[in-house]
């Protein structure tokens, strides 16, 4: 889906900004399965798998169904535990 060598983390506001959704518009997606889940970044931090949210934006841009978009949210968490750590 995506190669890790190249792989940037957004934070929580950098993907609010990019989605032009507010803090509870995330949460909600993120609850009903159509957003990844956060991905801690530290003690107090929390951001996304940038890419991750461009594919996301790609399957509303393309009109994908809520279905749809969940599926994909499944298969990029999937992929996720799939990631060597090996560079």
């Amino acid at each position: 889906m995506y190669d890790i060598k190249q792989t940037r983390f957004m934070t929580k506001v950098e993907a609010k900004r990019c989605l032009a959704i507010s803090e509870t518009n995330l949460k909600h997606i993120i609850s009903k399965g159509l957003m990844v889940p956060l991905i801690s970044l530290g003690e107090r931090s929390v951001g996304f798998i940038e890419q991750e949210v461009h594919h996301i934006m790609a399957a509303r841009i393309y009109g994908k169904s809520n279905e749809e978009i969940q599926q994909l949210v499944q298969d990029l968490v999937a992929h996720r535990k799939s990631l060597s750590l090996v560079a």
